[in-house]
């Protein structure tokens, strides 16, 4: 009923961030050619309880992280930023997995920061890894989608380039 859902307030609303759409420079292969749409299953986990009430604001944070080399420094630069520390969402760019650490950079930061988090690679690297870009909530994330974007010619580091939804 619409008219019911009007006086809803605002805290008691249902949490929904639609399409958060992130760009970045993602590489293809080595021959300049990457995974089509659906290439890479993305990472997703929501252990983290959804929050009694809904905050009348949130308060969203995008950042790039270089490849995330390390993940604790990270999320105690995180903690430590006054403003940062009290981010609800943060869309992170360049963030890389790597087998042989265990466990994606993003898990590592996600599970440190006590967050949910989704990790879509877009591209593989050099070193056999994943490369791609990471939602990190202090609420639940779903309806998660991996949209390729078009690619363009450029005349250095022509790329194919994803974004990354998530309610």
């Amino acid at each position: 009923d619409m008219r019911s859902a009007k006086h809803l307030e605002p805290a008691r609303r249902r949490l929904r961030v639609l399409s958060v759409l992130l760009l970045v420079f993602l590489a293809g292969s080595a021959a300049g050619q990457s995974p089509g749409p659906g290439s890479f299953e993305p990472e997703l986990s929501t252990t983290r309880p959804s929050a009694a009430a809904m905050p009348h604001s949130l308060r969203i944070a995008c950042f790039n992280v270089h490849y995330g080399r390390e993940p604790l420094k990270l999320a105690q630069s995180l903690r430590d930023n006054k403003e940062l520390s009290q981010a609800d969402i943060l869309l992170i760019q360049e963030i890389e997995n790597r087998a042989r650490e265990g466990s994606s950079r993003a898990a590592q930061l996600a599970a440190v920061l006590g967050f949910n988090y989704v990790y879509a690679p877009a591209r593989t690297t050099e070193s056999g890894g994943t490369h791609g870009l990471a939602i990190f909530s202090r609420y639940p994330l779903r309806d998660i989608e991996v949209i390729q974007l078009p690619q363009y010619n450029l005349h250095f580091n022509t790329r194919s380039r994803i974004a990354l939804a998530a309610t």
